[in-house]
């Protein structure tokens, strides 16, 4: 079984399980706010990448909104492989998420956008080679929310030489929408 704290307020809150269904329990923080725990099928990585390789993004995005953390981790996985054309699948459905989701969920994909500069700096080890792409995508999908961080993605990656081709594809990707 997969399990997911939904909730809000403050890291570190104990929940208690109020109201219970077979797949979510509704909670209650002790801080007296709500919050609900969503109980389901763990996701199967081979399935997801079949679907990333089809280009299936309605499926994808059906299976983010059972389970966004577990997408989060799976894409994020993809950054860090060969650019093949899994990896492109990849930054593609970042952009898809972002245009079918961000309205509903715009702190998910601004935390996403959060990791992905704190890999391209020194402190996260400029290990994140895809990020700037990552961020690219993100905000070509949903620019109204996320244009604010086109420039700290740049800054970050041009530090970096070895970040210039995805920020390259990522101004590349950006300016293609542009009118």
């Amino acid at each position: 079984m997969n399990y997911e704290l939904y909730r809000t307020g403050y890291p570190g809150n104990a929940a208690i399980l109020a109201a219970n269904t077979p797949a979510r329990h509704h909670c209650t923080m002790d801080n007296g706010e709500n919050c609900e725990l969503r109980i389901g099928k763990s996701l199967d990585k081979n399935e997801f990448y079949r679907l990333l390789r089809r280009g299936d993004f309605a499926a994808i995005t059906d299976i983010f909104d059972q389970n966004p953390l577990a997408v989060r981790r799976l894409l994020t996985r993809l950054s860090y492989a060969p650019a093949d054309d899994l990896h492109r699948n990849g930054i593609l459905c970042w952009r898809e998420l972002s245009a079918r989701r961000a309205t509903a969920r715009p702190d998910f994909f601004r935390e996403v956008i959060r990791r992905h500069i704190w890999g391209m700096n020194d402190e996260g080890g400029n290990i994140d080679w895809s990020a700037p792409e990552i961020i690219g995508a993100i905000v070509a999908g949903a620019p109204e929310l996320y244009a604010e961080f086109i420039p700290i993605m740049r800054m970050a990656a041009e530090a970096e030489p070895l970040l210039h081709p995805s920020l390259q594809a990522a101004l590349t990707m950006l300016s293609r929408d542009q009118p």
